[in-house]
């Protein structure tokens, strides 16, 4: 499906790292979300003596699906200290996402400079739809997925292109930092390489031409072959054999893994049924919108390539199917594994490629009155907003000729415009917002034609540079969350980080704690060991059996599982006894607890603040 080579220019260059540079810096978290569980692993790495008493530290070092995202970035650290580390490996994977998406929309969907530009601010700057909580292309925080999503993209690419071989390698690197990212983009870059190959060498599989299906062959499998032996070589080495190594003899059950990992820890990324009906809806709209561009599209390319550009949505689609199925109904451990629902990031992709074809189209030929002002209304909607209001402007703009009343072009700009506000208080994001505010300050900068809107673009953007690097350099002039970023552990300044400090002064440095099931941060920010948590829950198979069986024993059992489970712990440790925690001290050899303030407990009361209590566990 290859398109005209694509070329970048000096300006495209510097584009793409301001794009990456506000892209990072706004609303940019150290030590937050998933972090919890990948800085432990990090620096246990570099230190062996790191919280040796912790459970789920001590597993880290154990081959699992964070073991080459640890290695890996654990080295960049012996030349940068860990937070330097994690911004630079942020703002690099910021970069390789433009890129990647400059060149995809230039070279398989053949945009002009624009269409590929908006396409990259759309990558970078909008979530979109949240179905199953994983189909992030840009994650906010640095985690394993940052670093396998531009390869993994890029091998879809190079499939499109018609590159089984390279699209194989890419994707076995991808699959170092994410095996799921890496091997699933891999097989549909595989698949969709070969009929790329095969239609394109003009073989139609009806016209019953024997030689002609014999050449097509001939073309399509020998590239196919290699890469198929390339990504299966890539998995059985990395991970595979090592795997069969480890879990030799203590691999969990299907219905164990499923009870554990799906229904208990996060039925929010396998079962349909918890999946929020909004999000239902945020997808079916992005589809909607993403089918209106491709029709569109589909009009000024050959018709054979333009269908082949639906081979990995199709695909994407299909898995979500089966994987509903086999993960709601009859629930088949390789499914649940694969969790195909992280795939439709992939969708997304694609989509934001056509979408920022299609909104350049407006922007530059208008097709009426209201293409340009409604283009915008798109660009600048953000979150679960983006899907509905492109949907909109994608029908009004193709049908507003035809509309029976006949609306002023003004009445209904000023009708979408009204609506897409009251969308963006109730649903949008501001850091996003802010993010495209200063990403279409540079695009109208680099592309307008008019000296006044490069000159506004340029200003735009320069003040909200101008603000971040101010709030940055600890002279803060806008109170902003998204402009307030956290780079350090020292930036660290909520409830929890505070009571984390308070605990780690009023404890011996080898101490264990019990904990709320909320309080991974005692481990970063307290440099402090702990019993159990629920965030933290190491991805080998013996270990995830007994990660379960701390649950319950210091927690107790509670109906539900995800974030109504976790509710139900964390009411139930508000709960928790003296005689129960010094049980859990025998059995884990656990030497001091957090517990909060309303708690009442006889055990020797290290420190209490309006935050928490640090109680030492010793008999009296």
């Amino acid at each position: 499906m290859e398109r005209s080579r694509t070329r970048f220019s000096r300006q495209d260059v510097v584009l793409t790292c301001l794009l990456a540079f506000f892209a990072t810096l706004l609303s940019y978290q150290f030590g937050t979300g998933n972090q919890l569980e990948h800085i432990p692993t990090i620096l246990r790495q570099l230190d062996p003596a790191y919280l040796s008493g912790d459970f789920f530290v001590l597993t880290s070092v154990e081959f699992g699906p964070r073991f080459y995202f640890a290695r890996f970035v654990a080295t960049m650290c012996r030349v940068l200290p860990l937070p330097v580390a994690f911004f630079v490996f942020t703002f690099l994977t910021d970069v390789a996402l433009v890129a990647v998406t400059l060149w995809a929309a230039r070279r398989v969907i053949g945009s002009d400079r624009l269409g590929a530009m908006l396409a990259a601010v759309l990558v970078l700057g909008v979530s979109g739809f949240h179905l199953g909580d994983a189909t992030q292309i840009r994650y906010e925080i640095f985690q394993p997925a940052s670093l396998a999503l531009p390869a993994a993209l890029w091998a879809i690419g190079l499939g499109l292109c018609g590159r089984p071989a390279i699209a194989a390698l890419v994707a076995s690197a991808a699959s170092l930092f994410h095996p799921l990212y890496g091997v699933q983009s891999g097989g549909i870059a595989l698949v969709t390489a070969f009929a790329v190959l095969m239609l394109n060498s003009g073989c139609d599989g009806v016209s019953g031409n024997i030689s002609r299906t014999r050449t097509c062959w001939a073309r399509a499998l020998p590239g196919t072959v290699v890469g198929t032996v390339v990504l299966l070589a890539g998995t059985v080495l990395f991970w595979w054999l090592p795997l069969q190594a480890t879990t030799s003899g203590s691999a969990l059950s299907s219905a164990e893994l499923i009870e554990i990992l799906g229904r208990f820890r996060a039925p929010h990324h396998y079962f349909p049924s918890y999946f929020r009906p909004q999000d239902f809806v945020t997808t079916g709209l992005f589809v909607a919108a993403v089918l209106m561009a491709f029709a569109q599209w589909s009009r000024s390319a050959p018709r054979i390539n333009a269908n082949l550009l639906l081979i990995p949505p199709l695909i994407v689609l299909g898995a979500c199917i089966v994987g509903t199925v086999f993960i709601e109904f009859w629930p088949v451990r390789l499914i649940f594994t694969l969790q195909p629902f992280r795939l439709l990031s992939i969708l997304k992709w694609v989509g934001y490629l056509l979408i920022g074809w299609q909104l350049a189209l407006y922007l530059q030929y208008p097709t009426n009155a209201v293409a340009r002002p409604l283009a915008g209304m798109s660009l600048l909607s953000s979150a679960g907003t983006h899907p509905l209001v492109t949907t909109v402007v994608f029908t009004l703009v193709r049908y507003f000729d035809r509309l029976p009343f006949a609306p002023s072009a003004r009445s209904v700009v000023m009708a979408v415009g009204t609506v897409s506000v009251f969308l963006w208080v109730g649903f949008g994001s501001l850091s996003e917002s802010l993010f495209l505010i200063a990403a279409l300050g540079l695009v109208m900068a680099s592309f307008a034609g008019s000296r006044v809107v490069k000159t506004s673009g340029m200003a735009i953007a320069a003040t909200l540079g101008l603000v971040v690097a101010l709030n940055v350099s600890g002279r803060p002039v806008v109170a902003l969350e998204p402009l307030v970023p956290s780079f350090d552990f020292e930036d660290l300044r909520g409830a929890d980080a505070q009571a984390a400090r308070a605990a780690a002064a009023h404890s011996p440095a080898d101490a264990i704690f019990v904990v709320p099931p909320g309080f991974g941060v005692l481990r970063i920010v307290g440099r402090r060991a702990i019993v159990v948590d629920f965030k933290a829950i190491p991805l080998q198979d013996r270990a995830m059996r007994e990660w379960r069986d701390r649950m319950r024993f210091v927690y107790g059992e509670v109906e539900g599982g995800g974030f109504v489970a976790f509710d139900r712990l964390d009411q139930a440790y508000g709960t928790l006894t003296d005689s129960h925690l010094l049980k859990i001290a025998a059995r884990y050899g656990a030497t001091h607890a957090l517990v909060y303030p309303s708690s009442t407990t006889a055990l020797p009361v290290v420190y209490a603040d309006s935050l928490i209590k640090v109680v030492q566990l010793t008999l009296r």
